[in-house]
């Protein structure tokens, strides 16, 4: 049922309709809560969208606000690992979302390796659980954002993300082994159901900052890599995307519409207008991994094969055909992929 809701709900959005409007300066006077107004000495005007990934509401917000201002760019929060987002419609990446298959583990685990593979995975899981809990994808504010734009002529859009590699390598490499095993235990045991209203409230600012003040307590290198740092990269190219006035507009003042996850809203507007280059080099590195990583990666190699064999049989939808054997041979040519991880 929530996933016919969703499909109704989009379905009431006719972009088509829409296209060829004219920029409406009020819409500075009535902006929805969740949107920041942010300039530039030059005059360009950034409007920052702060959406909640599983929100019906802020994808309306991102069609509000592109359609009123009719920017020049479209700033999204994904890198070009993520861009296949922006292509897929909500069918189809509902579906993906939602199952995390045999197949699924083993290719992320050859791909990345088995420790930074099994991080993947259990992101995945969490993905996959509220997929199914609320009955539709996550980005879906991503994706009505870059149909908005493509009905507004000349507008680009641009990436602003951090690349999701270096982010979570700079993650699990900065976690100690304790923290590790924390965080870990954290996502396979995720319980209560989340509803299409929660998702909404989560919006609030003062719960925003709940939460926030809790993952810094709780597990201060997440929020400081996941949150701090990328808030740091998102301004920066939000900055950068402002900085093109002249190449796309002449004399016009630049109009910007940046769509962001809404925790990264307070760090954006702190820092605005003063990144600068050099800092972000210290957040595009990747730290040598500690002893005690090393360690556990080992342990994790050694007892993988058994777990992933136990969970192909008794949990895991698998294709029909694939024998223990066959199992078994993907596992142990995955540990000599990942060895050098």
């Amino acid at each position: 049922n929530s996933s016919a809701q969703t499909k109704s709900d989009n379905q009431n959005h006719d972009i088509s309709a829409l296209s060829h409007k004219e920029y409406d300066p009020s819409i500075d006077e009535r902006l929805p809560e969740t949107v920041t107004l942010l300039t530039t000495p030059k005059g360009a005007k950034l409007y920052l969208v702060g959406t909640v990934h599983f929100s019906v509401e802020s994808q309306n917000d991102v069609s509000t606000i592109i359609q009123a201002v009719q920017p020049h760019i479209v700033v999204v929060e994904l890198c070009k690992a993520r861009i296949g987002i922006l292509q897929l419609n909500e069918e189809t990446m509902y579906k993906s979302a939602k199952n995390v298959t045999y197949q699924t583990i083993v290719d992320t685990l050859k791909t990345h390796g088995t420790y930074h593979g099994l991080f993947r995975i259990l992101l995945l899981r969490m993905v996959a659980r509220i997929s199914k809990q609320l009955g539709m994808a996550p980005g879906g504010e991503f994706r009505r954002a870059f149909e908005e734009a493509k009905s507004i002529p000349n507008c680009i859009i641009q990436l602003a993300d951090r690349p999701f590699d270096i982010t979570i390598t700079r993650a699990v490499r900065s976690l100690s082994w304790r923290q590790t095993l924390k965080i870990g235990w954290h996502l396979i045991n995720l319980k209560g159901d989340i509803s299409k209203e929660y998702v909404e409230v989560c919006k609030k600012k003062h719960l925003l900052g709940d939460v926030t003040n809790k993952l810094k307590e709780e597990f201060p290198v997440i929020e400081q890599v996941f949150m701090a740092e990328r808030d740091l990269y998102l301004t920066y190219s939000l900055q950068g995307a402002c900085e093109l006035q002249h190449i796309l507009s002449g004399t016009m003042p630049l109009r910007i519409v940046g769509i962001v996850g809404i925790g990264h809203i307070a760090g954006i507007t702190k820092h605005w207008g003063k990144v600068k280059s050099s800092d972000i080099a210290p957040i595009m590195r990747v730290p040598p991994q500690s002893l005690s990583t090393k360690i556990l990666k080992f342990t994790i190699k050694v007892s993988l094969l058994s777990a992933v064999i136990y969970a192909g049989y008794k949990i895991l939808p698998m294709p029909s055909g694939i024998s223990l054997q066959c199992i078994r041979s993907s596992v142990e040519g995955l540990l000599k992929v990942s060895g050098d991880n």
